[in-house]
């Protein structure tokens, strides 16, 4: 009997080990490490798939990168894609289902972002070395929201930000946030020509059918922070909106 417990208690620790365990990142995806071949990756089990669609790579880098699609045993994992730079790998790229995308839910997957260096930038996450001077010197996970899951590219910096079009972007430091993207979008918005007075606008919360509230918040700030700089316009503050329609409410049912 104490024989079959030992074994269920190691059986436990070892799906424990498998199913609890984070990417670290720094060093490779799970048991690949990056510069590992793609025959390394055979070994490892990953079943190779080649895309073939040269637009969709061509999009994504400016040198000859050879990708395959990996057939995954994790059903959290909607798409996983192994990126190959002269035979090595240097990226991947995985779309992790969740119903709830929240820090709490990516920390699970991903590690604790306090401990790993992990840096907010816009409504990004990315795992960071930052110089003194605040430039990024190694980058390895870029985490961005989507409807019902999180599309995270996570790799090899060094190499990465030679082939990709948008490492090559983030290392000269010229891409654009979500809020200078709709700068455009908020001057035409605000059209209207104020006198002495700004107006005021309350954005309200987006309610989605989905409940991401990470992305319902990620849109409604970016939008109203593009609207703010407009120079324009004043925003009231969400908190104090949600007060004035909690009191509305009140009103109504006592009335």
């Amino acid at each position: 009997m104490k024989k079959i417990l030992s074994i269920l208690l190691l059986q436990l620790c070892v799906c424990c080990v498998i199913f609890g365990a984070t990417i670290n990142s720094k060093d490779g995806y799970f048991n690949l490490k990056w510069g590992s071949t793609i025959e390394e990756a055979k070994k490892a089990g990953y079943k190779l798939i080649t895309i073939t669609d040269k637009n969709y790579l061509s999009k994504l880098y400016s040198k000859n990168v050879i990708a395959y699609s990996v057939k995954n045993k994790e059903k959290s994992i909607s798409t996983l894609q192994l990126h190959y730079y002269k035979g090595k790998l240097f990226a991947v790229i995985e779309h992790v289902d969740m119903q709830n995308v929240d820090k709490a839910n990516l920390e699970k997957r991903y590690g604790k972002f306090s401990t790993q260096e992990i840096i907010k930038v816009g409504k990004q996450y990315m795992d960071a070395k930052v110089n003194p001077t605040g430039s990024v010197s190694f980058l390895s996970i870029m985490i961005t929201p989507l409807a019902n899951s999180v599309s995270t590219i996570i790799c090899d910096w060094n190499v990465y930000k030679e082939v990709s079009l948008a490492g090559q972007a983030l290392a000269r430091g010229k891409q654009k946030t979500i809020v200078e993207e709709l700068a455009p979008l908020a001057h035409r918005l605000v059209q209207e020509k104020f006198e002495d007075k700004k107006a005021s606008f309350a954005f309200m919360p987006l309610m989605t059918d989905y409940k991401n509230t990470l992305v319902d918040n990620y849109i409604t700030d970016a939008l109203s922070e593009a609207m703010f700089n407009t120079g324009k316009i004043k925003i009231i503050e969400r908190s104090y909106l949600e007060a004035l329609l909690a009191e509305q409410n009140f009103k109504q049912v006592v009335l």
